[in-house]
This record gives C-alpha cells, sequence and structure tokens, in this order.
C-alpha cells in the first residue's frame, strides 16, 4: 500500500463529523456494553447531567461489566446541562472556609493542647519526621533544582510556553518573593542579562514587576464539575518547582517514598484487595484543604519560609481578590511534594502510636496507603486537622481497593475505561478502539480478549476509514492520549497475525510495520533566550521552540516503523 503524504494522513486523521453525529455514536456504542448486576439506562440523554450509579460488590466478572457501565461516560464533556464551573467554584469557597475552621482550630490546639492530647501527640509525630525527612535548607540545591513546569505562568500563556519563551517572559512575583527573587536572580547571570538586555557576564539584577497573587482558572475534570487551578506569578512557580523537586528528592532518599513513580501504591492495593490487610484512603479536595496553620506547625522554620514566601497568598477569582486560607493549591510547583509529605508524616505517625509498621504506609499525593487496622484513626486524625476524607472511594474491609488509576477487586484489575472528548475524528476512535482493546484483554486476564467487549470494538473500527486500519502495533506501540493531554503512539493495537509485519532488513532481529506518529509543530528561532534555555535545560530540539497542542501527524517513512522482537500477543477473541 503506497505511503500517504502527510497532508493526506493528517487531513483522514482530523477529518470532523458533526457533534449530533459524534453523540449519536456515543450512544450507540454505550448500547453495545455487556450487561452486569446493575440497571443503568442505556438511553443517554446528554441535555441532563449524567445519572450516577453505586457499582454493587459481587464476583470480579460482574463488577468489571458494571464498573464500564457507572463509569464510561463519568468524565464526559458531551453534557451541556449544568453549569460544572459554578460547581468547581462553589467548592472552591466551601474548601476555604473549611481551611479558616481549620486554622482556628490548630491555633487553639496550639495554644492548650489539652484540648486533644493524642492529636497534639501525632501532630508532634509527624513533625519530627517531617524534620527528619527535611533536614537543612540548601539554597545551593534550589539554584540547582529550580526549572520551569509544561503549563502557563502569569506572563507566559498561549501555544508558545518553551523554556525559552519563559526566560524571556516578562519576570512578575509576589511582594512577599521580591526580596529573595533579588538576591536569586544574579545567580542566574545568563537568565538575569537576557531580561536587563545586557551583555553577558554583567551581574545584574532585572526589574521585576510585582503582582498581587495568582489567577483561579477552571479546567474540565468530570462532566458535573470543573478542577480548579491556579495560575502562579512567573518568578514564583519557576522557584515553586525547585522547593518541589527538593522535598520529592528527601522523601526517595529519606522516607523511601518514590514520587515519581506510581507502581508500589498500585501494589500495595492490590494486597489489600487480596488479604485485607492494607486500606487504601483518598482525600477530596486534598490541596484545597491544605491549611496555613498546619503546614506552620509541621514544617520546619526555614522549610516554611522558603514555601510560605514563594506561594501565592492572594487569588483572582472573578476580578475579585481572596486572601487564602489554604496554604497553596494545585498549580503551585512545590504543592504535590508538599502534601505528599504532610500525608506520609500524619499517617506513618498514627500507624507507629498504634503499633503497626510503618514500612506499610506509602503515599502519591493524596492516594493513601496504610494498614487495615490503623484505618480509623488515620482517618480521625485526617478530618481533624481539615481535611476531607471521601468514603466512597476509600477503602479498608472487603475485595475493592484503588489507588493510583487501578482499581482491584480480589487481585484482578477491574478498572474500567473512560471517555473524556467528544469523538469528533478518525484519531478519537482510534484511541477508543484501543483503549477497549486493552481492557478486553485485561478482562481476558491477559492471556486472551475478552468477547464481551469484540461488538463494542468492531463498532468503533466502523468509525475508523479504512485507509487508517492498516496502521496495526503491537501492545506499547498504541495510539493513545498521554498524561499532557497530547498523543503518543503510532497506530491501531493488534496481533503479530492481523498487523503482518515484514521482517526487518536493518541488520537487528525484529519487524517493521506501517505506522503514523504525532509530530510537533516548532517555531524555528534565533534568538538570544534560546541560549539561556539551552544554558539551564537539556534541550533536544536545538533551536526549535515547540508550540503546545500543536502537531501533525507522518507516516513512518520506508521501509517502516522498526519493531523489536519479541512482539507482544494479544491472543484471540473468547470467553
Amino acid at each position: 500500500m503506497a505511503v500517504l503524504h502527510r497532508h493526506q494522513l493528517d487531513s483522514l486523521l482530523r477529518q470532523k463529523t458533526s457533534r449530533d453525529n459524534a453523540l449519536s455514536d456515543v450512544r450507540r456504542l454505550y448500547k453495545l456494553f455487556p450487561k452486569g448486576a446493575l440497571a443503568v439506562d442505556r438511553d443517554i440523554d446528554f441535555s441532563k447531567p449524567p445519572k450516577e450509579y453505586t457499582v454493587p460488590i459481587t464476583d470480579h466478572h460482574t463488577f468489571r461489566r458494571d464498573a464500564l457501565l457507572a463509569n464510561f461516560l463519568k468524565k464526559f464533556r458531551g453534557f451541556s446541562a449544568g453549569n460544572p464551573r459554578e460547581v468547581a467554584k462553589k467548592n472552591f469557597l466551601f474548601y476555604e472556609d473549611r481551611c479558616k475552621e481549620s486554622n482556628s482550630r490548630i491555633r487553639k490546639l496550639r495554644e492548650d493542647g489539652s484540648v486533644d492530647p493524642s492529636l497534639q501527640a501525632v501532630l508532634f509525630t509527624a513533625q519530627r519526621k517531617i524534620s527528619g525527612v527535611l533536614g537543612d535548607f540548601d539554597i545551593d540545591e534550589l539554584l540547582r533544582l529550580s526549572r520551569w513546569g509544561p503549563g502557563s505562568t502569569s506572563s507566559c500563556k498561549g501555544p508558545l510556553v518553551d523554556a525559552a519563551q519563559k526566560f524571556s517572559s516578562e519576570p512578575q512575583v509576589t511582594g512577599e518573593f521580591l526580596a529573595r527573587a533579588r538576591l536569586l536572580m544574579p545567580l542566574y547571570p545568563s537568565w538575569s542579562a537576557l531580561l536587563a538586555d545586557t551583555d553577558y557576564g554583567a551581574i545584574v539584577n532585572p526589574i521585576m514587576p510585582l503582582v498581587k497573587g495568582n489567577k483561579i482558572a477552571f479546567v474540565p475534570k468530570t462532566a458535573k464539575t470543573h478542577r480548579v487551578i491556579a495560575i502562579e506569578p512567573h518568578i514564583n512557580v519557576f522557584f515553586q518547582n525547585g522547593l518541589g523537586r527538593m522535598i520529592r528528592k528527601r522523601m526517595r532518599l529519606r522516607a523511601r517514598v518514590d514520587l515519581n513513580d506510581q507502581t508500589l501504591n498500585q501494589r500495595l492495593a492490590r494486597l489489600g484487595s487480596l488479604d485485607d490487610s492494607l486500606a487504601t484512603i483518598d482525600l477530596e479536595g486534598a490541596s484545597d484543604t491544605i491549611c496555613r496553620e498546619l503546614v506552620r506547625d509541621l514544617l520546619p522554620e526555614d522549610w516554611f519560609s522558603w514555601l510560605d514566601s514563594a506561594r501565592s497568598h492572594v487569588g483572582s477569582l472573578d476580578g475579585e481578590f481572596i486572601r487564602y486560607q489554604k496554604f497553596s493549591s494545585m498549580g503551585n510547583g512545590a504543592t504535590f511534594d508538599l502534601e505528599s509529605l504532610i500525608f506520609w508524616a500524619l499517617s506513618s505517625a498514627v500507624v507507629e502510636r498504634l503499633g503497626y509498621n510503618s514500612f506499610w504506609v506509602n503515599v502519591f499525593g493524596d492516594d493513601i496507603v496504610i494498614p487495615s487496622g490503623a484505618y480509623d484513626e488515620v482517618v480521625r486524625v485526617l478530618e481533624s486537622v481539615g481535611f476531607i476524607v471521601n468514603k466512597a472511594k476509600s477503602f479498608c474491609k472487603g475485595p475493592f481497593r484503588e489507588s493510583c488509576g487501578l482499581d482491584w477487586f480480589s487481585g484482578f484489575n477491574v478498572r474500567p475505561v473512560y471517555l473524556k472528548e467528544i469523538p469528533l475524528r478518525p484519531i478519537d476512535w482510534i484511541v477508543i478502539a484501543n483503549q477497549l482493546r486493552r481492557l478486553s484483554h485485561e478482562w481476558g486476564e491477559r492471556q486472551f480478549c475478552h468477547s464481551d467487549l469484540k461488538t463494542a470494538y468492531e463498532f468503533c473500527l466502523s468509525r475508523i476509514p479504512k485507509e487508517l486500519r492498516s496502521f496495526k502495533v503491537p501492545l506499547g506501540y498504541d495510539f493513545r492520549r498521554n498524561s499532557l493531554g497530547g498523543f503518543e503512539g503510532n497506530g491501531l493495537l493488534a496481533n503479530f497475525d492481523e498487523a503482518n509485519p515484514s521482517i526487518s532488513d536493518r541488520g537487528w532481529c525484529g519487524w517493521t510495520v506501517r505506522g503514523f506518529a504525532p509530530r510537533a509543530i516548532t517555531l524555528l528561532s534565533k534568538d538570544r533566550h534560546l541560549l539561556t534555555a539551552s544554558a539551564h535545560t537539556v534541550r533536544e530540539t536545538g533551536n526549535e521552540l515547540s508550540l503546545r497542542e500543536r502537531f501533525d501527524f507522518r507516516e513512518v517513512p520506508r521501509p517502516g516503523m522498526f519493531i523489536p522482537q519479541p512482539w507482544y500477543q494479544l491472543g484471540p477473541w473468547g470467553r
């Protein structure tokens, strides 16, 4: 078959249908899912809010079917009823009120420990643990580890949020961090000289405009509510990322908690689903309920001072400024690492006081795993300092556990797939088809593809132009959405005999197949800020800047895409 020109391929993948047709296809797909024990309404009305279902505890085969029916459209953005932004705003204000109450409660506890002596003891133990993990603050390490994240800042938005672009953007900073920013910025001579428009080598301190704080924004989360994030001041977020990386490094080295890897949490959750030895706890609005006074109580003074000065004390919401009762929100580069440290310390302190081994405590953000016998007391302590335990997603008894994106039922993975975007293009249907093929393989205990999902899978294929169905690849190369919302992968997931690959003639043992790949659209630049970015971060694209969320698709040129041996076999369709 002839190689498709990149414009032909890109046009085929992006060819849009109407919204009404896409929603009609989603209804048809949903009706093809297998029946379980749960009674659901198969006639979806997208003009109304999605219905919520509680999946009954049965056996893992039935549970899988019920979980798919109950959750497939839970995060779908095709529902037009309701106002997700207003729901999220209401929750945000509720969390602020809760933090205000928590701040008052912790201040009283600080003044009079007899109010709750057991809680005071836990906080003291947690404080000691955090002090042991963090140690002394090292400003040289902060300079080494500070860097840009992938998102927008107060002065750098839109498709160009490359590190090079950020180094040349206006260095906005809050008043609370200005003094420290003036201390730190001359220690980046290339960056400072760029901002001050002076020759390299000059020791300068650029003018940094002051801003009050961050800007509260909303991004899609589920069909009913948005997620609240904050766009942080430019200079603040650069050093927030450094502070977060410092905490992360110390947690891995001194607390045996690796915040770069979720698999330990997932494995521990599976163990808990097998023998009830471990419980999983999930928190609601975790980052939004970390109150200021709790952080002040638990962290060493020098660490608190740096984190407190780098955070935004004020946020802008709908044109009005709010002074935060929380310590920081999502968007702050240190929030995830800080909340993980606090949850680990509090949980470990309770577990040890009850006589259990803290070896079995692990956290990844607000996903917490603890010995089951400590569940009630850990929940009590977390709620006493202002956190909200999501009882619907926390488990200490029975065959079900969930943590870090995996759901376990008696040791079997029962995680469903979720449809988020309206499938307007073939590219969207390729993603859904691959999701269902993976799920069918999981339902077949990774020995075969369960035929319960075959009809739904074949319907997805029918939505994909014939020219695109020849791009077939093994597991690991399948086209899918990544964690940043972009795409990765090279085609439809398939067995060896379905793909019919050719033997590689490149001198290595392997195969060649047809595949396509998303390629970032780049902007060629010779500006001075590239030198600053390349001096601070390892760059792979020379003087090309990737435009965020801008890409096209190209077929891998002949002789094709190389697949090393062995080819992962999904197995036949069956039961």
